[in-house]
């Protein structure tokens, strides 16, 4: 009768179990997984070990592997998020999620965003109408309308080129170009990830 579920949980006729140790709190007839981390019984809800003491278990339902909802709250993890909406809850990408008044990073505001133009656009990398965001910084000086993403970390708009979120002093976003996933140019320089190499010739690199 033993079963394998989601999440590291396991269960049989007598016992639940996670991660290979019996997990007592939990009932194992009415035990449901609702994604890897999410699951929930008769008793509550349960983020992993923990329990999500405010969910309501009959509308719970899950955002993605660390955020969910119920009919009257947002939870990331075990943690009920404060003023969140869970009507207008959704997710914006991987790591960014919003409301109809706020966007969220792991389960914190992410000051100043404009949640009704913010989306996620690449790794760890959003934008709204007014800025660009790398995690939960805001990229100083980087204009939204032409900001796009580039590879190994790199991104640009018409005026500078970023690495993780800083911009690269110095390069020509004109001409910058990826070589590898080691070495880029432009113009001017060449660059070994986010440093000049001097006395190189970008022209016959």
């Amino acid at each position: 009768t033993f079963k394998v579920l989601d999440g590291g949980y396991a269960k049989d006729e007598n016992h639940a179990y996670f991660q290979y140790e019996k997990a007592g709190w939990l009932d194992t007839v009415t035990l449901e997984t609702l994604g890897e981390n999410l699951l929930k019984d008769k008793n509550g809800v349960y983020f992993r070990k923990s329990r999500i003491y405010a969910a309501d278990s009959n509308t719970i339902t899950v955002l993605n592997d660390y955020f969910s909802k119920d009919k009257d709250h947002v939870y990331f993890e075990n943690k009920k998020i404060i003023d969140a909406d869970p009507q207008t809850f959704t997710t914006a990408g991987e790591f960014y999620v919003k409301d109809k008044n706020q966007v969220y990073l792991n389960g914190d505001p992410l000051s100043g965003a404009d949640a009704a133009t913010f989306e996620e656009i690449g790794y760890m990398t959003g934008k709204d109408k007014n800025s660009v965001y790398f995690y939960d910084e805001k990229i100083e000086g980087a204009d939204p309308k032409s900001f796009k993403i580039l590879q190994n970390g790199f991104s640009k708009d018409k005026n500078s080129v970023y690495i993780s979120g800083f911009e690269l002093e110095g390069a020509d976003s004109k001409t910058f170009d990826i070589i590898n996933e080691k070495y880029s140019k432009d113009k001017n320089f060449v660059y070994v990830i986010d440093r000049k190499i001097n006395g190189m010739d970008p022209a016959t690199f």
